[in-house]
């Protein structure tokens, strides 16, 4: 990860989440981020399309102005960006790139929850714990701080985050910033260890390890997948671990830019 992205983490301010081991951890994270979604999401469906879009719009942002970033994120005595680098988003993508930051982390649980994380590095599986949880994190502080409020509040609202002409959300809390540039890199990673954790699940499906598959199921239980995969989760066993493998391996691909650069070459 580079100097920027260390510092967005640090800076971010996210909450630690209780637990003894990071499978205690990433359960409690999970809850706690889902509890703090479904106050204002409660079908937890999202828009592929937006999200893809903020996506490459918090990256080309970042990019454009890491330099003034990297110094914000440092200086803790700075609480705003300047009007010149604050980020504009649309709020209805806002929260689709939100909802599906959390779908991504949480789809990628499955193994978590067995052995199967075990068959892979503690370094791997110490990084993979960690970025899932700032996901998770995220979601908390950024309700904590009243942003999900003002995200999913009526455009007269908005009061405290900006609103910009045509009712784009201005972002120009450094905190708030940091969150988003910590989403940034976390879908990068998520991007590669979800087809990991994917691969795993489909291994403990070829050897017929019930006790693992139904992790893997159980990870997508509480995501509503409208729109993505009509009728998942209506069957069982093999039909629904596969369903949930194709998932994990779809979602690593649709949000990151070079997926919509292939979906509009295609």
């Amino acid at each position: 990860m580079s100097d920027l992205g260390l510092l967005a983490i640090s800076r971010a301010g996210l909450p630690d989440f209780p637990g003894a081991s990071y499978q205690e951890k990433l359960a409690n994270g999970r809850a706690a981020a889902l509890a703090a979604l479904q106050k204002y999401v409660p079908a937890m469906t999202f828009d592929p399309g937006g999200a893809d879009t903020v996506l490459r719009q918090v990256e080309a942002w970042e990019d454009r102005n890491a330099a003034a970033l990297e110094a914000a994120f440092n200086d803790p005595s700075m609480e705003t960006l300047t009007n010149d680098i604050a980020l504009s988003l649309s709020p209805a993508t806002a929260q689709a790139f939100i909802v599906a930051c959390y779908t991504r982390a949480a789809y990628g649980l499955g193994p978590w929850g067995s052995s199967l994380i075990t068959t892979v590095s503690p370094t791997f599986a110490q990084a993979d714990a960690e970025t899932r949880l700032q996901v998770f994190g995220g979601i908390v502080q950024m309700d904590n701080d009243g942003f999900l409020a003002q995200l999913y509040a009526p455009p007269q609202s908005t009061s405290g985050f900006g609103l910009a002409p045509l009712g784009f959300l201005v972002i120009a809390v450094v905190a708030l910033a940091a969150i988003l540039a910590v989403y940034l890199y976390a879908n990068k990673r998520l991007d590669a260890n979800n087809r990991v954790m994917a691969e795993l699940c489909k291994t403990a499906q070829a050897q017929g390890d019930q006790a693992a598959i139904d992790k893997c199921i159980d990870a997508t239980k509480d995501l509503q997948m409208a729109g993505l995969f009509p009728g998942f989760g209506t069957g069982l066993g093999t039909v629904v671990g596969l369903a949930a493998i194709l998932g994990l391996v779809w979602l690593g691909w649709q949000f990151l830019p070079r997926g919509a650069g292939e979906r509009a070459r295609a």
